[in-house]
């Protein structure tokens, strides 16, 4: 999603990186009630899965951190360089690494699933986005 936003625009990017920010933010809750479930359930290893991923975790004190005001703006606009060459990497990584065969064999339900989870997403945003303005 972010690759198509970049290719139509600077605005267009940065709404695309707005979708993508609340889609990693949504999977806190999801992975907490998914890890306390397995927690609960028991995995037979003796290894707990964590309540959150450390990376979602790190995201959400991120933007808290932010949020808060007192990061100097040299290092958000360094962090903005950054956040457009790492992302770069990103789309590139994912896209030699896309192959059809695999899509082939998968079937179409990861796909419908995948559309669905936009679809939710991209209506979070909006939403917020709405509200915000």
């Amino acid at each position: 999603m972010v690759a198509i936003g970049g290719s139509l625009g600077a605005a267009a990017l940065s709404g695309a990186v707005v979708v993508k920010l609340a889609r990693v933010l949504l999977l806190a809750p999801v992975m907490a009630v998914i890890s306390l479930r397995q927690r609960r359930l028991g995995t037979g290893t003796g290894k707990r899965p964590p309540v959150v991923p450390l990376f979602v975790a790190g995201f959400i004190a991120m933007v808290v951190l932010r949020s808060t005001g007192v990061v100097p703006a040299v290092v958000v606009s360094a962090a903005s360089t950054a956040q457009t060459a790492l992302l770069a990497a990103a789309m590139f990584a994912l896209g030699t690494g896309a192959r059809l065969s695999a899509f082939r064999k998968l079937g179409p339900r990861p796909l419908v699933l995948a559309a669905a989870s936009t679809a939710v997403v991209t209506t979070v945003a909006l939403t917020g986005t709405l509200l915000a303005s």
